[in-house]
């Protein structure tokens, strides 16, 4: 249902690593670095609540 959703999706390279789910994740998924992560978390920033 996610990947028909008009969203991006993304996930941690290093969780996928550490839990050995490369090749349960769909190629459409985007993969970030923690560096990446903290850039999209800037990026939008107002669409956030913790």
């Amino acid at each position: 249902m996610l990947q028909s959703a008009p969203i991006t999706l993304y996930v941690l390279q290093d969780d996928v690593d550490a839990r050995g789910l490369a090749g349960q994740i769909a190629d459409s998924v985007g993969r970030v670095s923690y560096t990446d992560f903290v850039r999209l978390t800037v990026k939008h920033a107002g669409l956030l609540a913790w």
